[in-house]
């Protein structure tokens, strides 16, 4: 039990739950389980109950939309599911055969592990999937996730896997030893943790920020059958939409410098009437909008286009992290990384699962990006708009 409890901690670590204070002991547990089994059949036993529990509980959500979506969607569904399961049992027989056979201290083999597998997940091709990595609990902390400025997401899981291999030593030493072995550890511990999180803090105070011209970001909902049926979803999508933007209450406190539109709410591409109908409001408001639409050529890409008043496409983002088994193969990936920009704005899009690729959010803002945009579509989201007001930040991620 002690890997499905370690899934539990690690999961709950994570967004939405975002208890971060877990993920230093989250694989407490299970290491030290797993450290005191000399058969490795215990510890592939212990890493399958944390995947079935940790992507259990991250990905809760899946089977009901595959379901949902159709046949088609549940075969890839439950294989994905169950490779990221097997992945648990391969990271504790890793940690096994490091720690236990070739003798390697927690405190390099818990990191080893992690950092490795999300490494493998994050560039893993067309198939990579970089979904929960344990450092991402630290997103509901911005000061201490400061270090990701140096090492990413994964330099975060290190870290915290670092952490949790010295507790490992101390708790290890508390049972052979009765005395004070585990102190000096559990110091170490301390200070490894307190030592990044200072740094990171000081950072983030030392950090200039500067204001933002107003964004507004649209959602729209869609129920499963719009989405699934192309002419109820073109249909519903330019009702909602019309009406939407023919409404006053996302013009109060003024005009935006931008306003996003959903990733692709339309079935139809931007060859297809999507520029049209884009261009034609473009015109009427007189605001640049930034609109999700699928690409037509060879091949299809879902892409991301910037109208504006002045006349002319002046910008065109295609995704390059396709879903696996859901927009890939079918799609194409985008190739380039560009960057919008406006009258007093410079921004970049992350079209939703991008998101979850931290260096091509790095990219961007390397290239200049003050706005992060991560326009996805949401069935039932409801049909609305938020404004950004003038945002005080350097980087802002907004999720419509």
């Amino acid at each position: 039990m002690a890997g499905a409890v370690s899934g539990l901690l690690a999961a709950l670590s994570l967004p939405p739950f975002s208890l971060w204070f877990l993920a230093p002991v989250a694989l407490l547990p299970g290491a030290v389980g797993v450290l005191s089994a000399r058969n490795p059949v215990v510890a592939v036993r212990a890493g399958l109950l944390f995947g079935l529990v940790y992507w259990g509980v991250v990905l809760h959500w899946l089977p009901g939309t595959l379901l949902s979506l159709g046949p088609s969607f549940v075969l890839p569904g439950a294989m994905l599911l169950l490779i990221l399961i097997g992945t648990g049992g391969v990271q504790f027989l890793a940690l096994h055969a490091l720690s236990v056979d070739r003798g390697w201290s927690p405190i390099l083999a818990l990191p080893a592990v992690w950092g490795g597998t999300d490494f493998v997940f994050a560039n893993a091709g067309p198939l990579a999937f970089p979904w929960a990595p344990l450092g991402l609990s630290l997103a509901a902390v911005p000061r201490l996730a400061s270090m990701a400025e140096v090492g990413g997401v994964i330099g975060l899981t290190v870290w915290m896997t670092a952490v949790s291999g010295i507790l490992v030593v101390a708790v290890r030493s508390r049972r052979r030893d009765r005395g004070r072995a585990w102190i000096r550890p559990a110091l170490l511990a301390a200070v490894v943790l307190a030592g990044p999180a200072s740094w990171g803090i000081q950072r983030a105070g030392n950090l200039r920020l500067h204001m933002l011209p107003p964004v507004a970001l649209v959602q729209l909902d869609l129920s499963i059958q719009e989405l699934r049926d192309p002419r109820l979803r073109d249909a519903a999508a330019e009702e909602r939409l019309d009406r939407l933007l023919a409404g006053q209450g996302w013009r109060e406190g003024g005009m935006p410098a931008l306003l996003a539109m959903p990733e692709a709410p339309f079935a139809a591409t931007w060859e297809a009437g999507v520029g049209e109908w884009t261009r034609a409001w473009v015109d009427e408001l007189g605001v640049p909008i930034l609109m999700g639409a699928h690409r037509d050529g060879e091949r299809r890409q879902n892409a991301a286009f910037l109208e504006t008043p002045s006349g002319g496409t002046r910008f065109i983002h295609s995704k390059r992290r396709l879903v696996p088994g859901g927009e890939w193969p079918a799609l194409a990936p985008g190739r380039n990384v560009e960057v919008g920009e406006l009258p007093g704005l410079t921004f970049g899009v992350l079209i939703c699962f991008e998101s979850a690729f931290g260096a091509e959010a790095a990219q961007l803002r390397r290239e200049g990006a003050e706005l992060l945009v991560n326009p996805t579509i949401d069935a039932w989201a409801g049909t609305g708009w938020r404004g950004t007001g003038s945002a005080a930040h350097a980087q802002h991620r907004a999720h419509l």
